[in-house]
Protein backbone atom coordinates (compact mmCIF):
# COMPACT_ATOMS: atom_id res chain seq x y z
CA UNK A 1 0.00 0.00 0.00
CA UNK A 2 1.00 3.61 -0.90
CA UNK A 3 1.20 5.11 2.78
CA UNK A 4 1.70 8.80 0.78
CA UNK A 5 -1.26 8.18 -1.22
CA UNK A 6 -3.71 6.89 1.81
CA UNK A 7 -2.61 9.85 3.61
CA UNK A 8 -2.84 12.21 0.74
CA UNK A 9 -6.54 11.42 0.65
CA UNK A 10 -7.27 12.17 4.46
CA UNK A 11 -6.17 15.50 3.81
CA UNK A 12 -8.14 15.75 0.86
CA UNK A 13 -11.08 14.49 2.95
CA UNK A 14 -10.65 17.52 5.78
CA UNK A 15 -10.33 19.87 2.77
CA UNK A 16 -13.63 18.88 0.67
CA UNK A 17 -15.64 18.72 3.52
CA UNK A 18 -14.55 22.26 4.88
CA UNK A 19 -15.05 23.48 2.11
CA UNK A 20 -18.62 22.26 1.75
CA UNK A 21 -19.38 23.22 5.82
CA UNK A 22 -20.20 26.99 4.97
CA UNK A 23 -23.35 25.79 2.46
CA UNK A 24 -26.24 27.60 3.82
CA UNK A 25 -28.39 24.66 2.11
CA UNK A 26 -29.24 21.10 1.71
CA UNK A 27 -30.90 19.84 -1.29
CA UNK A 28 -33.94 17.81 0.12
CA UNK A 29 -32.60 14.53 -0.78
CA UNK A 30 -29.77 14.98 1.78
CA UNK A 31 -31.74 13.88 4.73
CA UNK A 32 -33.51 11.24 2.90
CA UNK A 33 -30.46 9.13 2.30
CA UNK A 34 -29.99 6.59 5.19
CA UNK A 35 -27.04 5.86 6.49
CA UNK A 36 -27.63 1.97 7.01
CA UNK A 37 -26.80 -1.01 4.79
CA UNK A 38 -27.34 -2.04 1.67
CA UNK A 39 -24.65 0.40 0.08
CA UNK A 40 -26.37 3.44 -0.70
CA UNK A 41 -25.87 4.70 -5.41
CA UNK A 42 -26.82 8.26 -5.58
CA UNK A 43 -27.60 8.52 -9.50
CA UNK A 44 -28.38 11.67 -11.77
CA UNK A 45 -27.45 13.40 -14.68
CA UNK A 46 -23.88 15.16 -14.49
CA UNK A 47 -24.30 18.55 -13.20
CA UNK A 48 -26.85 17.98 -10.79
CA UNK A 49 -24.91 18.01 -7.89
CA UNK A 50 -24.49 14.52 -6.83
CA UNK A 51 -20.72 15.40 -5.10
CA UNK A 52 -22.12 18.25 -2.89
CA UNK A 53 -24.80 15.64 -1.89
CA UNK A 54 -22.65 12.82 -1.26
CA UNK A 55 -19.88 15.17 0.89
CA UNK A 56 -22.77 16.87 3.00
CA UNK A 57 -24.14 13.08 3.48
CA UNK A 58 -20.33 12.24 4.47
CA UNK A 59 -20.08 15.11 7.00
CA UNK A 60 -23.31 14.35 8.97
CA UNK A 61 -22.84 10.53 9.23
CA UNK A 62 -19.14 10.55 9.69
CA UNK A 63 -18.13 9.12 7.29
CA UNK A 64 -14.56 9.14 4.58
CA UNK A 65 -14.79 10.51 1.47
CA UNK A 66 -12.70 9.26 -1.05
CA UNK A 67 -12.81 10.57 -4.86
CA UNK A 68 -11.89 7.97 -7.20
CA UNK A 69 -11.15 9.63 -10.42
CA UNK A 70 -7.52 9.88 -9.29
CA UNK A 71 -4.84 7.36 -11.43
CA UNK A 72 -3.03 6.15 -8.53
CA UNK A 73 -6.09 4.58 -7.53
CA UNK A 74 -7.35 3.75 -10.74
CA UNK A 75 -6.40 -0.23 -10.15
CA UNK A 76 -6.49 -0.14 -6.19
CA UNK A 77 -7.43 -2.90 -4.56
CA UNK A 78 -10.34 -0.97 -2.00
CA UNK A 79 -10.63 -3.21 0.59
CA UNK A 80 -7.41 -2.95 1.44
CA UNK A 81 -7.71 0.99 1.44
CA UNK A 82 -11.03 1.05 3.19
CA UNK A 83 -9.26 -1.76 6.03
CA UNK A 84 -6.20 1.27 6.38
CA UNK A 85 -9.01 3.73 7.38
CA UNK A 86 -10.40 1.90 9.51
CA UNK A 87 -7.43 0.57 11.44
CA UNK A 88 -5.89 3.60 11.61
CA UNK A 89 -9.11 6.06 12.14
CA UNK A 90 -12.01 3.86 12.85
CA UNK A 91 -14.58 4.57 10.05
CA UNK A 92 -16.79 2.17 8.90
CA UNK A 93 -18.52 4.30 7.22
CA UNK A 94 -17.76 5.77 3.58
CA UNK A 95 -18.52 7.83 0.72
CA UNK A 96 -17.20 6.83 -2.82
CA UNK A 97 -17.15 9.37 -5.56
CA UNK A 98 -16.16 8.51 -8.85
CA UNK A 99 -16.70 5.11 -8.85
CA UNK A 100 -16.34 4.43 -12.14
CA UNK A 101 -13.10 5.45 -12.29
CA UNK A 102 -11.98 2.30 -10.23
CA UNK A 103 -10.85 -0.88 -12.45
CA UNK A 104 -13.98 -3.89 -11.63
CA UNK A 105 -15.46 -1.75 -9.23
CA UNK A 106 -18.34 -3.61 -9.17
CA UNK A 107 -17.00 -6.99 -8.07
CA UNK A 108 -14.92 -5.30 -5.84
CA UNK A 109 -17.58 -3.64 -4.06
CA UNK A 110 -19.34 -7.41 -4.35
CA UNK A 111 -16.79 -8.77 -2.48
CA UNK A 112 -16.79 -5.67 0.14
CA UNK A 113 -20.43 -6.36 0.99
CA UNK A 114 -20.07 -10.06 1.32
CA UNK A 115 -16.90 -10.00 3.45
CA UNK A 116 -17.23 -6.72 6.06
CA UNK A 117 -19.71 -4.55 7.72
CA UNK A 118 -18.85 -1.54 6.11
CA UNK A 119 -21.50 1.05 4.88
CA UNK A 120 -20.72 2.49 2.04
CA UNK A 121 -22.68 5.48 -0.31
CA UNK A 122 -21.67 5.78 -4.02
CA UNK A 123 -21.73 8.01 -6.93
CA UNK A 124 -20.20 8.66 -9.91
CA UNK A 125 -20.49 11.20 -12.77
CA UNK A 126 -20.80 8.34 -15.73
CA UNK A 127 -24.37 7.50 -15.19
CA UNK A 128 -24.24 4.97 -18.32
CA UNK A 129 -21.53 3.04 -16.68
CA UNK A 130 -23.13 2.69 -13.67
CA UNK A 131 -26.40 1.48 -14.48
CA UNK A 132 -24.29 -0.95 -16.97
CA UNK A 133 -22.52 -2.47 -14.15
CA UNK A 134 -24.86 -2.65 -10.94
CA UNK A 135 -27.52 -5.07 -12.44
CA UNK A 136 -25.73 -8.14 -10.34
CA UNK A 137 -25.52 -5.52 -6.97
CA UNK A 138 -29.39 -5.09 -7.33
CA UNK A 139 -29.31 -6.96 -3.55
CA UNK A 140 -26.43 -5.08 -2.33
CA UNK A 141 -27.71 -1.29 -2.93
CA UNK A 142 -30.90 1.35 -3.10
CA UNK A 143 -31.01 4.01 -5.43
CA UNK A 144 -31.55 7.27 -4.92
CA UNK A 145 -32.13 9.39 -8.05
CA UNK A 146 -31.39 13.07 -7.72
CA UNK A 147 -33.43 15.36 -10.68
CA UNK A 148 -32.22 19.17 -11.50
CA UNK A 149 -33.88 21.91 -9.26
CA UNK A 150 -37.20 22.08 -8.65
CA UNK A 151 -38.08 25.80 -9.18
CA UNK A 152 -38.26 26.18 -5.38
CA UNK A 153 -34.75 25.01 -4.91
CA UNK A 154 -33.95 27.64 -7.36
CA UNK A 155 -35.54 30.09 -5.52
CA UNK A 156 -33.81 28.92 -2.39
CA UNK A 157 -30.28 28.57 -3.60
CA UNK A 158 -30.35 31.45 -5.58
CA UNK A 159 -32.59 33.90 -4.37
CA UNK A 160 -32.42 33.36 -0.71
CA UNK A 161 -36.29 32.56 -0.88
CA UNK A 162 -37.58 29.62 1.26
CA UNK A 163 -41.02 28.38 -0.20
CA UNK A 164 -42.86 25.55 1.38
CA UNK A 165 -43.40 22.56 -0.95
CA UNK A 166 -46.64 21.16 -1.73
CA UNK A 167 -47.99 17.71 -1.95
CA UNK A 168 -49.11 15.84 -5.10
CA UNK A 169 -52.47 16.06 -3.62
CA UNK A 170 -52.93 19.25 -2.66
CA UNK A 171 -52.42 20.05 -6.30
CA UNK A 172 -55.81 18.63 -6.67
CA UNK A 173 -57.43 20.49 -4.12
CA UNK A 174 -58.68 24.30 -4.92
CA UNK A 175 -58.46 26.32 -1.94
CA UNK A 176 -54.67 24.08 -1.15
CA UNK A 177 -53.38 25.05 -4.42
CA UNK A 178 -54.30 28.79 -4.39
CA UNK A 179 -53.47 29.73 -0.89
CA UNK A 180 -49.83 28.16 -2.58
CA UNK A 181 -50.35 30.15 -5.51
CA UNK A 182 -50.72 33.35 -3.34
CA UNK A 183 -47.60 32.37 -0.81
CA UNK A 184 -45.86 32.34 -4.39
CA UNK A 185 -47.23 35.00 -7.21
CA UNK A 186 -44.44 37.42 -6.42
CA UNK A 187 -42.05 35.28 -7.19
CA UNK A 188 -42.98 34.05 -10.65
CA UNK A 189 -40.92 37.01 -12.24
CA UNK A 190 -38.12 34.03 -12.23
CA UNK A 191 -39.63 31.18 -13.63
CA UNK A 192 -38.19 32.30 -17.43
CA UNK A 193 -34.74 32.07 -16.34
CA UNK A 194 -35.56 28.81 -13.98
CA UNK A 195 -36.70 27.47 -17.33
CA UNK A 196 -33.60 28.59 -19.53
CA UNK A 197 -30.78 27.32 -17.13
CA UNK A 198 -31.59 28.00 -13.63
CA UNK A 199 -32.33 24.16 -12.84
CA UNK A 200 -28.49 23.38 -13.08
CA UNK A 201 -27.16 23.75 -9.18
CA UNK A 202 -23.99 25.21 -11.02
CA UNK A 203 -25.70 27.98 -12.50
CA UNK A 204 -26.00 29.77 -8.76
CA UNK A 205 -22.57 31.09 -8.79
CA UNK A 206 -21.46 30.20 -12.85
CA UNK A 207 -21.55 33.13 -15.38
CA UNK A 208 -20.56 31.07 -17.89
CA UNK A 209 -23.57 28.53 -17.77
CA UNK A 210 -24.05 27.66 -21.62
CA UNK A 211 -20.48 26.62 -21.70
CA UNK A 212 -20.44 24.89 -18.35
CA UNK A 213 -23.13 22.77 -20.26
CA UNK A 214 -21.39 22.41 -23.37
CA UNK A 215 -18.80 20.50 -21.29
CA UNK A 216 -21.11 18.72 -19.51
CA UNK A 217 -23.01 17.19 -23.46
CA UNK A 218 -19.32 16.80 -24.46
CA UNK A 219 -18.36 14.42 -21.78
CA UNK A 220 -21.71 12.78 -21.14
CA UNK A 221 -21.59 11.93 -25.09
CA UNK A 222 -17.36 11.48 -25.69
CA UNK A 223 -16.60 9.98 -22.28
CA UNK A 224 -18.99 8.40 -20.50
CA UNK A 225 -20.74 6.99 -24.43
CA UNK A 226 -17.32 5.59 -25.36
CA UNK A 227 -16.78 3.42 -22.27
CA UNK A 228 -19.44 1.41 -24.25
CA UNK A 229 -18.58 -1.37 -26.38
CA UNK A 230 -19.17 -0.68 -30.09
CA UNK A 231 -19.57 3.05 -29.86
CA UNK A 232 -17.52 4.63 -32.53
CA UNK A 233 -17.25 7.99 -34.04
CA UNK A 234 -19.70 7.80 -35.74
CA UNK A 235 -22.11 6.59 -33.50
CA UNK A 236 -21.40 10.22 -31.09
CA UNK A 237 -21.94 12.10 -34.09
CA UNK A 238 -25.47 10.54 -34.54
CA UNK A 239 -26.25 10.89 -31.18
CA UNK A 240 -25.53 14.24 -30.92
CA UNK A 241 -27.70 14.67 -34.32
CA UNK A 242 -30.30 13.06 -32.36
CA UNK A 243 -30.03 15.31 -29.41
CA UNK A 244 -30.46 18.13 -31.29
CA UNK A 245 -33.58 17.19 -33.25
CA UNK A 246 -35.38 16.21 -30.20
CA UNK A 247 -34.11 19.70 -28.38
CA UNK A 248 -35.40 21.62 -31.52
CA UNK A 249 -38.87 20.32 -31.09
CA UNK A 250 -40.13 21.26 -34.16
CA UNK A 251 -42.19 17.76 -34.67
CA UNK A 252 -43.13 14.90 -32.90
CA UNK A 253 -40.13 12.01 -32.57
CA UNK A 254 -40.42 8.67 -33.24
CA UNK A 255 -37.85 6.09 -34.52
CA UNK A 256 -38.87 6.24 -37.60
CA UNK A 257 -39.30 10.01 -38.28
CA UNK A 258 -35.49 10.09 -36.48
CA UNK A 259 -34.24 7.31 -39.10
CA UNK A 260 -36.26 9.13 -42.20
CA UNK A 261 -34.87 12.75 -41.49
CA UNK A 262 -31.10 12.13 -40.20
CA UNK A 263 -30.41 8.65 -42.58
CA UNK A 264 -29.90 6.25 -39.10
CA UNK A 265 -30.55 2.87 -39.45
CA UNK A 266 -33.60 1.98 -36.68
CA UNK A 267 -31.41 -0.45 -35.06
CA UNK A 268 -28.92 2.27 -34.57
CA UNK A 269 -31.53 4.80 -33.49
CA UNK A 270 -32.99 2.20 -30.79
CA UNK A 271 -29.73 1.42 -29.14
CA UNK A 272 -28.33 5.50 -29.63
CA UNK A 273 -32.11 6.43 -27.68
CA UNK A 274 -31.33 3.49 -25.19
CA UNK A 275 -27.70 5.31 -24.35
CA UNK A 276 -29.25 8.82 -24.17
CA UNK A 277 -32.16 7.51 -21.56
CA UNK A 278 -29.84 5.94 -19.37
CA UNK A 279 -27.50 9.38 -19.51
CA UNK A 280 -31.18 11.54 -18.94
CA UNK A 281 -30.30 13.78 -21.86
CA UNK A 282 -33.72 12.34 -22.73
CA UNK A 283 -36.85 11.18 -20.97
CA UNK A 284 -38.91 8.49 -22.13
CA UNK A 285 -43.41 8.81 -22.42
CA UNK A 286 -44.89 5.64 -22.75
CA UNK A 287 -47.79 6.52 -25.01
CA UNK A 288 -51.48 5.24 -23.32
CA UNK A 289 -54.95 5.18 -25.35
CA UNK A 290 -57.94 6.38 -23.83
CA UNK A 291 -61.38 5.82 -24.92
CA UNK A 292 -61.74 4.12 -28.23
CA UNK A 293 -58.27 6.05 -29.60
CA UNK A 294 -56.88 2.91 -31.83
CA UNK A 295 -54.01 4.72 -33.44
CA UNK A 296 -50.37 3.63 -33.57
CA UNK A 297 -48.41 3.86 -30.59
CA UNK A 298 -45.28 5.36 -30.37
CA UNK A 299 -42.64 6.49 -27.31
CA UNK A 300 -42.51 10.33 -27.12
CA UNK A 301 -39.38 11.86 -26.01
CA UNK A 302 -38.79 15.06 -23.67
CA UNK A 303 -36.09 16.47 -21.58
CA UNK A 304 -35.08 17.65 -18.32
CA UNK A 305 -34.99 21.39 -17.43
CA UNK A 306 -32.66 23.27 -18.81
CA UNK A 307 -31.67 20.81 -21.21
CA UNK A 308 -33.51 21.56 -24.13
CA UNK A 309 -33.02 25.65 -23.85
CA UNK A 310 -29.53 25.85 -23.39
CA UNK A 311 -28.81 22.86 -26.21
CA UNK A 312 -30.58 25.06 -28.65
CA UNK A 313 -28.77 28.04 -27.26
CA UNK A 314 -25.73 26.31 -27.89
CA UNK A 315 -26.50 25.03 -31.49
CA UNK A 316 -28.25 28.05 -32.50
CA UNK A 317 -32.31 26.04 -32.89
CA UNK A 318 -35.17 27.91 -32.02
CA UNK A 319 -36.90 26.58 -28.71
CA UNK A 320 -40.90 25.93 -28.86
CA UNK A 321 -42.52 27.50 -25.74
CA UNK A 322 -44.97 24.32 -25.50
CA UNK A 323 -41.88 21.90 -25.17
CA UNK A 324 -40.54 24.34 -22.48
CA UNK A 325 -43.58 23.79 -20.74
CA UNK A 326 -43.78 19.59 -20.97
CA UNK A 327 -40.31 19.93 -19.68
CA UNK A 328 -40.76 21.53 -16.51
CA UNK A 329 -43.98 19.10 -16.08
CA UNK A 330 -41.66 16.27 -16.68
CA UNK A 331 -39.15 17.14 -14.52
CA UNK A 332 -41.05 19.01 -11.80
CA UNK A 333 -42.88 15.49 -11.72
CA UNK A 334 -39.35 13.21 -11.70
CA UNK A 335 -40.28 10.72 -9.00
CA UNK A 336 -43.56 10.06 -10.80
CA UNK A 337 -42.35 9.58 -14.06
CA UNK A 338 -42.64 5.94 -14.49
CA UNK A 339 -46.78 6.14 -14.10
CA UNK A 340 -46.51 9.46 -16.18
CA UNK A 341 -47.99 8.66 -19.91
CA UNK A 342 -48.52 10.75 -22.95
CA UNK A 343 -52.09 10.30 -24.22
CA UNK A 344 -51.97 8.76 -28.07
CA UNK A 345 -54.19 10.22 -31.19
CA UNK A 346 -54.03 13.72 -32.71
CA UNK A 347 -54.21 17.63 -31.38
CA UNK A 348 -57.04 17.26 -30.08
CA UNK A 349 -56.33 14.66 -27.08
CA UNK A 350 -55.19 16.05 -23.81
CA UNK A 351 -51.26 15.42 -23.05
CA UNK A 352 -50.45 12.94 -20.22
CA UNK A 353 -52.27 10.62 -18.20
CA UNK A 354 -50.63 9.91 -14.65
CA UNK A 355 -52.44 8.31 -11.69
CA UNK A 356 -55.82 8.12 -13.19
CA UNK A 357 -55.55 11.96 -14.02
CA UNK A 358 -55.63 13.46 -16.98
CA UNK A 359 -53.35 16.89 -17.72
CA UNK A 360 -53.70 19.18 -20.48
CA UNK A 361 -50.66 21.93 -20.57
CA UNK A 362 -50.77 25.28 -22.20
CA UNK A 363 -50.84 28.96 -22.44
CA UNK A 364 -52.45 31.26 -20.14
CA UNK A 365 -55.56 31.40 -22.99
CA UNK A 366 -55.77 27.82 -22.97
CA UNK A 367 -59.19 26.77 -22.54
CA UNK A 368 -61.09 23.25 -21.31
CA UNK A 369 -61.92 22.23 -24.63
CA UNK A 370 -59.44 19.17 -25.00
CA UNK A 371 -60.55 17.69 -21.54
CA UNK A 372 -64.13 18.55 -21.82
CA UNK A 373 -66.18 15.78 -20.50
CA UNK A 374 -63.31 13.86 -19.32
CA UNK A 375 -63.29 12.30 -16.06
CA UNK A 376 -60.77 13.64 -13.69
CA UNK A 377 -59.22 15.83 -16.12
CA UNK A 378 -57.49 19.26 -15.63
CA UNK A 379 -56.20 22.12 -17.23
CA UNK A 380 -52.56 22.82 -16.46
CA UNK A 381 -52.16 26.86 -17.58
CA UNK A 382 -49.11 28.91 -17.35
CA UNK A 383 -50.77 31.22 -15.49
CA UNK A 384 -50.39 32.83 -12.08
CA UNK A 385 -54.27 33.75 -12.20
CA UNK A 386 -56.14 31.95 -9.22
CA UNK A 387 -57.20 28.78 -10.29
CA UNK A 388 -60.87 27.54 -10.75
CA UNK A 389 -62.06 23.56 -10.44
CA UNK A 390 -60.07 22.25 -13.02
CA UNK A 391 -57.49 24.28 -13.28
CA UNK A 392 -53.79 24.27 -12.42
CA UNK A 393 -51.30 26.46 -12.23
CA UNK A 394 -47.91 24.98 -14.11
CA UNK A 395 -45.49 27.04 -12.05
CA UNK A 396 -47.23 25.14 -8.51
CA UNK A 397 -45.76 21.79 -9.95
CA UNK A 398 -42.26 23.37 -9.57
CA UNK A 399 -42.89 23.30 -5.42
CA UNK A 400 -43.35 18.81 -5.71
CA UNK A 401 -39.83 18.58 -3.84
Amino acid sequence: MNTALLNSLISLDTQVKEKIKPYKYERFLVDKITNQRPFKLILGLRGVGKTTILIQHALKNNAFYINLDNLALKSVNLLEVLNYYYDELGFENFCLDEIQSLENWELQLKNIFEVTNYNLTISGSSLINILEKTIDLSRRIITYEIPPFSFREYLLFKKNIKIDTISYEDLFNKKKRNMHLNSIVKYTKYFDEYNNYGAYPFSIKNKEIVEAFSNILNKTLYVDFTRIKNTNEETLQHALKIVKYISSGTEEVSINTLSQTSGISKNKIHSIMDLLEKSMLIIRIEPKAIGKNLLKKHIKYNMLTPIRSLTNEIYGLQTQIGNIREDFFITSLFYHRKDLFYIVGNSKNPDFYIDGNIFEIGGKSKTNKQIKGIKNSYLVKDSTELSKDNEIPLILFGFLY
